[in-house]
């Protein structure tokens, strides 16, 4: 059912407080999209960015992007003296992935002041859409009390959001008038080379990757770098050096 049925279980339903109010000027993300052929179109085109031989036109993004991880941990930690909190780092490691992708900007400091708004406002907005605090989607007498604090919340965080997804559209604009963008999916349609889709559907397509990034991403690879800092951990280090060495004799190879 899940596999040859794909388009009648992919819909998704609209929610007062996400799809009309919070994403009532950049669209819907692609995963909270009713079925319809913008959203195939959005998905495919998204698809085709993210597929395995597109993947590996971003080997030098993401070698930059894991060194820049090491540097600053040895950096920051005083050479391992200090104990660090790995998340922040592995946050922009994330963003910087998706924004690469989506504007070729990134961010080289953890604390960034835009970093921190994107993952702030991204959390916030996520929140909002959970069920358990947001009962208004399903009570709708909810929706008209008197200053309704979901509703300014929402459109607080709205404007938030527009502020800097606009802000990163405008740097990618300044880029392309300068002669110094990157190859990315919101300079390749400013500059006519994607006409299938429109600017609705382009910012739903970033806003999907920016959003959706970061707070996956970050949670898996914690998990990942907590686990393999365990004795036993260790061990599964040592392992897959070994399995490195043994089909890549010269290292540098693997990374290639």
């Amino acid at each position: 059912m899940l596999l040859g049925h794909q388009n009648a279980i992919i819909d998704r339903p609209k929610l007062y407080t996400f799809h009309g109010i919070i994403s009532s000027t950049q669209g819907f993300t692609i995963g909270s999209s009713p079925w319809d052929d913008s959203c195939k179109k959005k998905r495919k085109a998204a698809g085709t960015a993210l597929g395995r031989p597109a993947l590996r036109n971003y080997n030098n993004m993401f070698d930059l992007e894991s060194y820049c991880i090491v540097r600053d941990l040895k950096r920051d930690s005083k050479n391992g003296q200090l104990e660090l909190n790995v998340r922040p780092f592995i946050q922009r490691y994330a963003l910087n992935t998706t924004l690469t992708l989506c504007y070729g900007i990134r961010m080289d400091e953890v604390y960034d002041e835009l970093l921190r708004e994107i993952l702030y406002v991204g959390s916030a907005i996520s929140l909002l859409r959970s069920a358990s605090e947001n009962l208004q989607d399903y009570v709708p007498l909810l929706r008209y009390m008197p200053n309704n604090e979901k509703n300014i919340r929402s459109k607080e965080l709205r404007e938030r959001r527009d502020a800097y997804l606009n802000l990163l559209l405008d740097k990618v604009r300044a880029m392309i008038q300068k002669g110094t963008d990157k190859p990315c999916i919101s300079a390749a349609i400013l500059k006519d080379e994607e006409t299938k889709l429109t600017g609705v559907e382009v910012s739903s397509i970033c806003l999907s990757l920016v959003s959706g990034g970061f707070e996956t991403i970050p949670g898996t690879l914690t998990s990942a770098i907590g686990s393999l800092a365990t004795p036993e951990g260790h061990e599964w280090q040592d392992r897959a050096y070994a399995d490195i060495k043994r089909f890549h004799p010269d290292v540098r190879d693997a990374w290639t």
